[in-house]
């Protein structure tokens, strides 16, 4: 990909109640092309164990221009505002979004912001015109056995852009060394690009042999899907994040919490069916994994040329909306510490030794009846690690 960019900023537009009124425009031209060649073995499917892959190839030129203004009405309240137009040409055809924000300094304590937006995500060359091969648990719903196969995915060049809506609130506090952030977020998806469920299609089409791909025993190889446009998804939550600091002859303490709540995840297929995805794995539907609540407790202490960190992090429980069993939440514990060493290598630099390890108890990701055992969206089953490493800065 090449990319070709031209933005013009001034600070002075003009001048209103608050201030200089801040600009910025701006051009963007992008090159994009893809090309995959394999050798004649892969591309037949000539290995025991490994699937293949097809050649393909694609190239598109995209063209954008924007514009955005800042204006501070009063020295409290500040105004945005931004607008984009891009053309895709025959792949993914043209848009214009907007964006509005403000901010609002109410007093010393509280402050108070806002941004509705919307967006426009054309689908990429790979999903308009490349093949990806990967490999899943297949179930085969003629006998109920499953097996380890091939999922063929291929692009389709009449993929329509994805759209959303997004709407944000939020408040900051501030008092002394406490801050405390709080922001609603609502996002709303249409025509979401993805691709088919694999276990979605062999449930649908057992027996097709352009779908479902099976060996002379009758065992499924191959599922043929497609990258697609889903219907839709909405959701929506909270987000939250706090930290003070606590200075002590022993040095400074620094709590700190971060965490993001779901309210609301609804979905709706490309044929029309909605369900609702909070709390689960979403395994056959257009969804992602949707723990209602993801986060960190973590504690910074620094003193002189020292500093260490201690994070909690936790991802909750959920559902597996295939086998309606419960998925465990999964805890982990990181651990960092690290020295500046000044100058130790050049005149004018600092070094800094780190030292850390993730996953300090060694967990593993909770099981999952999917292929690998676990949801590598919400698990991560490396286990303990521990790194080492320098930073020089000049």
């Amino acid at each position: 990909m090449r990319v070709y960019e031209a933005v013009i900023t001034g600070e002075s537009l003009f001048e209103v109640g608050g201030g200089d009124v801040g600009y910025a425009l701006g051009f963007q031209y992008r090159d994009e092309s893809i090309n995959n060649v394999y050798d004649s073995f892969t591309q037949q499917d000539s290995f025991a164990f490994l699937i293949g892959n097809q050649n393909f190839y694609g190239e598109r030129d995209v063209k954008a221009v924007f514009a955005e203004v800042l204006v501070p009405l009063t020295l409290d309240l500040e105004i945005g505002a931004a607008l984009r137009y891009e053309d895709y040409g025959e792949f993914g055809g043209d848009t214009t979004n907007p964006k509005v924000s403000f901010l609002w300094l109410a007093s010393e304590l509280f402050s108070f912001r806002g941004t509705y937006s919307t967006s426009f995500r054309a689908p990429s060359v790979h999903q308009l015109q490349g093949v990806q091969t990967n490999f899943a648990n297949i179930t085969d719903p003629e006998d109920g056995s499953t097996t380890f196969g091939g999922n063929r995915t291929v692009g389709d060049p009449n993929l329509v852009p994805e759209t959303s809506q997004a709407v944000n609130l939020g408040l900051s506090f501030s008092l002394d060394e406490l801050s405390v952030d709080l922001d609603y977020w609502d996002f709303s998806f249409e025509d979401v690009l993805t691709r088919e469920s694999h276990q979605a299609v062999v449930n649908a089409n057992p027996n097709d042999p352009s779908r479902v791909i099976r060996t002379s025993a009758g065992t499924i190889s191959i599922v043929n899907t497609k990258f697609i446009n889903a219907e839709a998804i909405d959701t929506s939550g909270l987000d939250i994040s706090a930290t003070t600091i606590y200075r002590t002859d022993m040095g400074d303490f620094r709590p700190q919490l971060k965490a993001s709540y779901l309210l609301s995840y609804d979905l709706m297929d490309a044929s029309g069916n909605t369900s609702d995805g909070l709390g689960k794995l979403n395994r056959n539907t257009v969804g992602n994994p949707a723990p209602r609540l993801r986060g960190s407790i973590g504690m910074n202490w620094s003193d002189g040329e020292h500093s260490a960190n201690i994070y909690f992090r936790h991802v909750a429980s959920y559902e597996n909306d295939v086998s309606g069993e419960s998925i465990s939440s999964f805890n982990t514990i990181d651990l960092q510490y690290s020295i500046n060493l000044g100058d130790l290598v050049k005149e004018d630099s600092e070094t800094r030794l780190i030292a850390g390890i993730v996953n300090a108890t060694d967990e593993d990701p909770p099981y999952v009846s999917i292929a690998g055992s676990y949801d590598p969206r919400t698990g991560d089953p490396r286990g303990r690690r521990a790194y080492i490493k320098v930073q020089l800065s000049f």
